[in-house]
């Protein structure tokens, strides 16, 4: 029997996060995501109403298929995005890329990693970018296992995987998603520079 889900909610995601993205730096993203989270119509792309396999709603069918049939645009984007980052943030002293041009081509390129020499860049650099309105502090990667602002139990044992534990509290994600265009990517790739320039 499929567990009842608040199918608005969902439907309403794209086009929120959409707007919330583009007028945040003007305050009123910032004031349409709060709006929404205290109205219900907000979720998390992280969690799920049910823990077993579910049919999509047959409300979902027109969006669905619209994303499948925009899938590979949306590939290309993201790996054109990834390229770019890729070619314009080589041999910065504090900004190590942990991905090669083989991964960009074979891979979805969801986002675009950047590897600081240590954990307290992380801060300085997320703080520098948001003083230029480019915002990447919802982190839910700053743990080997992390749920971000979701408060989900977990049986990871923390030492298990140092490596992965001392990689996450060093990575940041550089966004790649349909909406970013090139002019954009290369303001937040001139922002990096400048923020690694500032450290030397």
């Amino acid at each position: 029997q499929p567990i009842k889900i608040n199918i608005l909610p969902l439907l309403l995601y794209p086009h929120l996060t959409w707007k919330i993205r583009t007028l945040y730096g003007l305050g009123i993203g910032k004031f349409i995501h709060w709006l929404a989270q205290k109205l219900g119509l907000m979720t998390t792309a992280i969690a799920s109403p049910h823990s077993q396999y579910q049919a999509f709603p047959k409300k979902f069918s027109l969006l669905l298929l619209h994303r499948w049939q925009h899938l590979s645009a949306q590939l290309r984007h993201r790996r054109k995005l990834a390229q770019f980052y890729f070619s314009q943030l080589q041999g910065l002293a504090y900004v190590k890329l942990p991905i090669t041009e083989l991964d960009i081509k074979s891979g979805t390129n969801l986002r675009f990693p950047l590897l600081l020499n240590k954990s307290e860049a992380v801060a300085s650099l997320l703080t520098f970018l948001a003083q230029h309105q480019v915002y990447l502090f919802d982190r839910w990667y700053r743990q080997a296992v992390d749920s971000g602002q979701m408060k989900f139990t977990t049986s990871y044992v923390a030492g298990s995987c140092p490596q992965a534990e001392i990689l996450a509290q060093r990575i940041i994600n550089l966004p790649t998603h349909q909406n970013l265009s090139l002019k954009q990517a290369q303001e937040i790739i001139n922002l990096i520079i400048n923020w690694n320039q500032s450290q030397l």
